[in-house]
């Protein structure tokens, strides 16, 4: 399922919510009951169509939720809500994940994609954690992705950055720089 980018932004500043309300440790738990909540929905259809349907309104959502409140806690319960009332109990693993990220960036943890022609190797991950570390980049969890259309060299994104040391950019430099000289 694709995702645009307002519902990302939607989803995001949902997360942040959470975090600035409950602190990091009921964001957690949250991340734990909303994982065990979709292998629930993914087993019992009729009930997953009942939270992504679009007639479930928040406040049929809000009464679903009194009845059980004993069952949940306020985190779970008010986050439930929220979701219903903004369509994202359909689209629970971005919010997943992007849960996830945000609960490691409260932590001061950098998750850095890096993209690479082959996977990389632990000599190779060493260099690079050195030149993040280099950028002021601290405690960081790389996650390798294969993309056969570097040659050679990475990209490697986190937060809002991008860092491209790949042979094809190098290559569009030295094109640049030869151009600038020939004109």
């Amino acid at each position: 399922m694709s995702i645009n980018i307002e519902k990302v932004l939607l989803i995001d500043h949902f997360c942040d919510a959470l975090l600035a309300k409950f602190g990091v440790k009921d964001v957690q738990n949250f991340y734990n009951f909303l994982n065990d909540l979709k292998g629930a929905l993914d087993q019992n259809p009729s009930l997953k169509r009942f939270f992504e349907s679009p007639r479930t309104s928040g406040a049929r959502m809000s009464r679903f939720f009194s009845e059980i409140k004993k069952d949940f806690s306020s985190i779970d319960r008010e986050s439930l809500i929220v979701m219903a009332e903004f369509a994202l109990l359909e689209d629970i693993q971005a919010v997943l994940e992007r849960l996830d990220l945000a609960v490691s960036r409260a932590k001061g943890i950098v998750k850095v994609d890096v993209f690479s022609a082959k996977k990389l190797g632990k000599k190779e991950e060493k260099e690079i954690c050195d030149k993040l570390e280099s950028m002021d980049v601290k405690d960081i969890t790389l996650e390798n992705h294969v993309d056969p259309s570097l040659l050679k060299g990475y990209k490697m994104r986190w937060n809002n950055q991008v860092y491209d040391a790949s042979l094809k950019k190098q290559l569009d430099e030295l094109q640049n720089t030869l151009m600038g000289i020939k004109a």
